[in-house]
C-alpha cells in the first residue's frame, strides 16, 4: 500500500520537476523593439516572433491620426489596434503619441516594408500629412 503511494508521487512528481527545470531554464521573453519618428526611412532588425512597437507623434484633437498604409501582415502581424497615448499634462491641443504593435511573423531573413501615414479619415481624397516607413528585417 505504502508502495503504491509512493510510486503515484513519483509519477506525479517527476513530471511537475521537469517542467520546474524547463521554466527556470527558459529564455526570458526578448524585449520589443521599438521604433520612433528617428527611425523614419530606415532600416531596424526584429527577430523571428519578436516584438515591434512603433510609437509616433499623434495629435488627435486635430483629426489627424496614423494608420497602416502598407503592411504585409504574414510578415508583420498587427498586434490588436493602435493605441493612443494622451499627454501627460493634459491641457487643450496638447498631442500625444500612437502605438502600433506587430510580431516579427516572417521567416529568418525576411524584409517587410511598413508604411504608415497620418491623415484625416474623413478626407478621402487628400494626401497624407505625414508617412512613416521603416523596412524590417527578420533575423536572430
Amino acid at each position: 500500500m505504502v508502495r503504491g503511494r509512493l510510486s503515484r508521487w513519483f509519477f506525479i512528481a517527476l513530471p511537475l520537476a521537469a517542467l520546474a527545470v524547463a521554466v527556470a531554464h527558459a529564455a526570458p521573453p526578448a524585449k520589443p523593439v521599438t521604433a520612433t519618428e528617428m527611425q523614419n526611412n530606415t532600416r531596424i532588425t526584429v527577430p523571428p516572433g519578436g516584438a515591434l512597437v512603433v510609437r509616433l507623434e499623434s495629435n488627435v484633437t486635430t483629426g489627424y491620426s496614423w494608420a497602416i498604409g502598407k503592411n504585409d501582415p504574414a510578415a508583420l502581424k498587427p498586434l490588436g489596434k493602435p493605441v493612443y497615448e494622451g499627454p501627460k499634462k493634459a491641457m487643450p491641443g496638447t498631442g500625444g503619441h500612437q502605438l502600433f504593435r506587430f510580431q516579427a511573423a516572417g521567416a529568418d531573413g525576411t524584409d517587410a516594408t511598413l508604411n504608415l501615414e497620418y491623415k484625416r479619415p474623413f478626407e478621402k481624397d487628400q494626401p497624407p500629412a505625414r508617412t512613416f516607413t521603416l523596412t524590417v528585417h527578420i533575423s536572430k
